[in-house]
């Protein structure tokens, strides 16, 4: 090929013709992967056109001495398979692992038998909660609601708290809306106007700080965005998916994601419904830190020492005083959210309301 190189410097032939003459030319060994079939004598390899196919480790690497023996690999089910990271995938992950005090090793969080919402004490002054209903993949379920509502009720009553960190399990955090919820809204049945549970990182008097160290999809991710600070995944995905399922967004996601994210990106994320890697917020300017998946509650538990040494008096005051402006503006953006449902819901309810309409 020197020669063809050669002609192309010269500018004696077209990149084309040359590029064709290099790719027709004489074959060269391929490069085995990393990985590698359980027999001793086969690798995998890929070819000029991409393809992956066997071949002998002995035509692969011809020459090679001693004899190269390639490392078996074992076969895993779809569901365990890694994501593009690397990470491991959506089911097959670890249990929630709670934030170590300052000497101690970490311990599994687990809720009470029956719940799927744990509560834990890490330290003095933090609270720690954790979102595994592992079933659900920590969806909107019943079993999850009354978990977080209990949870916040308690950490209510306690007056040796002064900073609380949600997290979720593995590699989710919260994915929003079952299907049976979704639909019963879609029909009328329901309002996301009837519970405010969704608003507990917001309404608590203490300062939030969800460590979103997984998926969070819709609902699922204005939950976390409802906290005072956030620290998010690199590897993880988020997005406002809401019009993917023929919604309009609700829980006031229409004035969190602008507020979280900046305004282009926030409409962006809601316009589209498509799904962002957690490092693609990142190069978009996303202001929140995103950190890799093990650094995210270890960050957060950072940011909650930090809090937790400042007056628990001096820390509900200005919660308050920062999220009023949230609270304010939130049950009118809610009420139009509602609107927008009755209008795009109307052909699945016996008596929906007209365009314009009060109602």
């Amino acid at each position: 090929m020197p020669s063809i190189l050669r002609k192309l410097e010269e500018g004696t032939v077209d990149f084309e013709t040359a590029f064709s003459k290099i790719i027709r030319g004489p074959p060269t060994p391929s490069l085995s992967t990393s990985l590698s079939l359980s027999h001793p004598g086969v690798s995998l390899e890929r070819n000029l056109q991409g393809q992956v196919q066997l071949s002998a480790l002995e035509r692969a690497f011809p020459g090679a001495d001693p004899p190269l023996r390639a490392p078996p690999v074992m076969l895993q089910s779809l569901a365990s398979a890694p994501l593009e990271d690397g990470a491991s995938s959506l089911d097959d992950v670890p249990g929630p692992v709670v934030a170590p005090a300052r000497g101690g090793a970490p311990a599994a969080a687990r809720a009470s038998p029956g719940e799927v919402v744990s509560l834990a004490f890490p330290q003095d002054g933090i609270a720690l909660v954790t979102l595994c209903d592992e079933e659900n993949r920590n969806m909107f379920s019943a079993g999850l609601v009354r978990g977080v509502q209990r949870v916040f009720a308690d950490i209510g009553a306690r007056e040796d708290v002064k900073v609380v960190v949600v997290q979720g399990f593995g590699n989710w955090f919260c994915s929003g809306g079952t299907p049976e919820t979704l639909q019963a809204i879609r029909k009328g049945e329901m309002s996301f106007l009837d519970d405010s549970f969704f608003k507990s990182l917001l309404d608590c008097p203490l300062p939030t700080i969800a460590a979103i160290q997984g998926h969070a999809l819709g609902g699922g991710l204005t939950l976390g965005l409802y906290a005072d600070l956030i620290v998010m995944a690199e590897h993880a995905f988020y997005a406002a998916n809401f019009m993917e399922h023929g919604f309009t967004p609700g829980v006031g996601a229409t004035h969190l994601f602008p507020l979280r994210f900046g305004p282009v990106l926030g409409v962006e994320m809601m316009l589209t419904a498509r799904r962002y890697q957690g490092r693609e917020l990142k190069a978009r300017g996303a202001p929140m830190e995103i950190l890799p998946r093990e650094k995210v509650l270890e960050r957060a538990m950072e940011l909650a020492t930090s809090l937790a040494s400042k007056p628990l008096l001096q820390l509900k005051r200005l919660k308050a005083h920062l999220a009023d402006p949230i609270h304010q503006v939130l049950p009118a953006i809610m009420e139009k959210e509602q609107a927008m449902h009755d209008l795009v819901f109307a052909e699945h309810r016996e008596d929906p309301p007209k365009e314009g309409s009060k109602e």
